[in-house]
């Protein structure tokens, strides 16, 4: 039997398009903990950021000690809540621990089919947790051919794998896994002392990781020496495709939206220390939403005669781990962001408002020194 183990990793990662001269939103975080304690609840856009969908960045405004978080309202792209926010906060600065979603193999996963849901950063039970899960899923059945995955048009990674045993004399096993990990320029702006994180646009890329092969009958040692054709077909379809992916499937898009939010609270390691956020750490609850502790294995196989008539048996199964991988920081002319969202705020007290950021581009940062600010959790 043939067991060919699939792990789809994903990594830290946001997206946001200032293409055009476009008005953006802000959104107070002292505005809305006040609304909160004092019974204004029922004010317009509390509890999805004023509409926020992509996010940009966020500023420190040091007379009011206030965070503003400053982003675009996308037509067809999910809302965020303020629940999305403080789980993802959390996780970073309470737990120390960041999300992670894994749909892991246990000893009885052979006889009762199920497989155990681990959940790290403390998400499980919410709309976080719930969205990251259902985003693992999705991508198992399209590596797996268990859904639809034409939409790009080209075949699954369970396709790809079985064409090669059956047409061929290989008894060759290798088993990968994939993660995304940003392409070309690092993403995210922070520039010393100046109050300001910035979300940069930017691209994904999906790599092919072997991790483990045996060659005709061998099990290779140095893993360097191997390729995995099918995987590394797989990868780059993905990455040609994930725009239209993500649309066919706003559940994986929704992915980068969430890590977004985590990428906010690094950001806020590099603002003033005695920022006031207990509300957000510790007392903001956070609506309960249930996901479950087991999921069934999702597995394809297939029993086929080859092309000189003999028996072959192919199965594949697989998850998807989210985690944080190591990114550099860019700086730039960002403190111009700002100047412009404080002297457009209507008063101290507003929730939110339209920002123009039209001579505004993050895309324009410089390089920063090569040392990696947002350091590696894995």
């Amino acid at each position: 039997m043939k067991i060919f183990s699939l792990i789809l990793f994903s990594l830290l990662c946001s997206i946001l398009c200032a293409q055009q001269d476009e008005n953006f939103i802000a959104y107070s975080l002292s505005s809305s903990e006040r609304l909160l304690s004092t019974g204004g609840r029922n004010s317009a856009g509390l509890f999805n950021l004023g509409g926020i969908t992509a996010i940009a960045g966020m500023i420190y405004d040091e007379k009011s000690n206030d965070i503003i978080i400053v982003g675009r309202q996308n037509n067809g792209q999910p809302q965020i809540t303020l629940d999305d926010l403080v789980v993802a906060l959390r996780s970073m600065m309470v737990y120390k621990d960041p999300p992670l979603v894994s749909i892991d193999r246990t000893p009885e996963t052979a006889k009762t089919g199920k497989q155990k849901v681990v959940f790290r950063g403390h998400i499980e039970n919410t709309k976080f947790g719930y969205d990251l899960l259902q985003a693992d899923i999705t991508l198992k059945k399209l590596a797996l051919d268990l859904t639809a995955s034409d939409i790009w048009g080209s075949k699954s990674y369970f396709t790809n794998v079985k064409e090669r045993y059956l047409n061929n004399d290989s008894e060759n096993v290798i088993g990968s896994r994939f993660w995304f990990k940003i392409q070309g320029r690092p993403a995210f702006a922070a520039p010393k002392d100046a109050g300001v994180f910035t979300i940069r646009e930017l691209k994904l890329e999906v790599n092919t990781e072997i991790l483990y092969a045996k060659i005709d009958g061998k099990e290779v040692e140095d893993l360097s020496v191997t390729q995995d054709e099918e995987g590394n077909l797989f990868a780059q379809q993905i990455t040609s495709n994930f725009s239209e992916l993500s649309l066919a499937y706003p559940e994986i898009g929704r992915v980068k939206t969430l890590l977004d939010l985590v990428s906010l609270s690094r950001g806020l390691e590099y603002f003033p220390s005695d920022i006031d956020l207990d509300f957000w750490l510790k007392e903001f609850p956070v609506k309960r939403f249930e996901t479950d502790s087991e999921y069934d294995l999702l597995t394809n196989k297939v029993e086929e005669k080859d092309f000189k008539n003999r028996m072959k048996h192919i199965e594949l199964n697989g998850g998807i781990e989210l985690q944080l991988l190591a990114i550099d920081l860019h700086a730039g002319d960002v403190s111009a962001l700002k100047k412009i969202v404080l002297q457009s705020r209507p008063s101290q007290k507003s929730l939110s408002w339209k920002v123009s950021l039209s001579c505004w581009r993050i895309q324009r940062c410089q390089l920063l020194e090569r040392n990696p600010v947002l350091t590696s959790s894995l």
